[in-house]
């Protein structure tokens, strides 16, 4: 790495304690704002990392260098870890009853005649059931809400990051200079402070859009990232960005002489350095959640039901149809959400838990019946789930815990939550 070898992720736990006390004198009058970005100048790399692993792109190549020689172990394969021995993986359908050894408790779905009994070990011989693919909703629905595919905002983010990430070796080489204590040329600290500026805002705006938006879908890419980030001790994205803000404010008041600002409450650079990633794949915090490249592919065609002959199979079709043009509509409901009352935002998450669960038992009938999920919903799932180090139970948890965010608000809103 060169003159960055200071920065590598190995070097920042030996130092934290001598760097955090410079800091923290720094910050408290004692040292110079110099000083006090020579913390941050590790948690930036970071910032720019993790914000890359979030979105689905490259780890920067700083990174990328450091963290091949790094040892960190290899995430351990999870596909398939999510497979339950029972049909629908144990959900069941709002307002239904359901007999043991029964698909439907007693009656199969389109007004077939007879109670068709699930042999387990013959539905695990057949091969893979729902319960070792994601499902189409929450981040990998196909079905995009008008804000969503209108404004492209999946996209803008990775655009963001990628525009973050062509920065990083300038920061770096900025950052170098004030670890060894080194003051570096004002000129450039102002450019280099005045570009992060810029994407730090632009990350700003985009997060404030997400979490504002009175569309559900909208919300719901928020929330996932947000529990993402909980659920692997990560920092945030939101965390992330009030990091870059800083670091590029950070820059300016350098180059304009005055006082670095305070740090914003609750972020910790050290922390976040400690947390960042390596290449994609090689850590466990590693996680992708919104990934603008990643196809939007439904489990099936009617192609695959045609190739099928059977009356199962152009049953199954119909209910295919039904529940996509259902789908659908509820994602273009779900563009008004904000507006709702509580009553109509718990129907809302009914029909969706409802919506999931029709997934579920759509993919198992068809592969019991011979249709196979299509090979691009299954490399898409495949990808997603590797990618974020998730097993399918896991992807199904989370939708469920954001989801659960959106009934406690509505809870809220009815004065029964705390």
């Amino acid at each position: 790495m060169g003159p960055t070898r200071a920065l590598t992720p190995a070097a920042w736990p030996r130092r934290g304690g001598r760097i955090q006390g410079r800091v923290h004198s720094a910050l408290h009058g004692r040292g110079s704002a110099a000083t006090a970005l020579a913390l941050a100048a590790g948690a930036a790399l970071a910032a720019t990392a993790l914000l890359g692993v979030w979105v689905g792109q490259e780890a920067p190549p700083l990174w990328t260098a450091a963290a091949r020689g790094s040892g960190r172990p290899q995430p351990r394969p999870l596909l398939g870890g999510g497979r339950r021995d029972c049909v629908g993986s144990g959900r069941q359908r709002p307002g239904a009853t359901y007999a043991p050894g029964s698909r439907t408790g007693g009656a199969t779905r389109a007004g077939a005649a007879a109670a068709v009994t699930v042999d387990v070990e013959a539905l695990n011989s057949q091969g893979p059931s729902a319960a070792d693919f994601v499902l189409p909703v929450g981040p990998s629905c196909p079905f995009r809400s008008s804000v969503m595919e209108l404004r492209s905002i999946d996209q803008e983010l990775a655009l963001v990051v990628s525009d973050a990430t062509k920065w990083s070796g300038e920061f770096a080489q900025l950052a170098s200079a004030f670890m060894s204590g080194v003051s570096p040329d004002k000129a450039k600290a102002r450019t280099v402070g005045t570009e992060i500026s810029r994407q730090g805002q632009k990350l700003r705006a985009v997060l404030d859009e997400l979490e504002g938006s009175k569309d559900f879908q909208a919300m719901e890419a928020y929330h996932t990232l947000e529990v993402m980030a909980r659920r692997t001790n990560a920092p945030s994205l939101r965390s992330v960005e009030q990091l870059v803000n800083w670091q590029g404010d950070g820059l300016l008041a350098f180059a304009d002489g005055r006082p670095l600002g305070p740090l914003p409450p609750g972020v910790d650079p050290q922390s976040m350095a400690g947390a960042a990633p390596g290449p994609a794949g090689a850590s466990p915090t590693n996680r992708v959640v919104m990934d603008s490249g990643m196809p939007r592919v439904l489990p099936f065609t009617e192609a695959d039901f045609d190739a099928v002959d059977s009356q199962e199979s152009r049953l199954l079709k119909v209910e295919f149809q039904r529940l996509c043009k259902e789908h659908k509509q509820l994602i273009g409901l779900g563009e008004t959400y904000g507006d709702f009352d509580s009553a109509g935002k718990e129907f809302y998450l009914g029909q969706m838990a409802q919506t999931a669960f029709r997934w579920e038992e759509l993919i198992d009938e068809a592969q019991m019946a011979g249709i196979k999920v299509n090979s691009a919903f299954r490399a898409m799932s495949e990808d997603y789930l590797q990618r974020a180090s998730l097993s399918a139970d896991d992807f199904r948890k989370l939708v469920d815990d954001v989801h659960e965010i959106f009934r406690k608000q509505a809870e809220k809103e009815k004065g029964i939550g705390a």
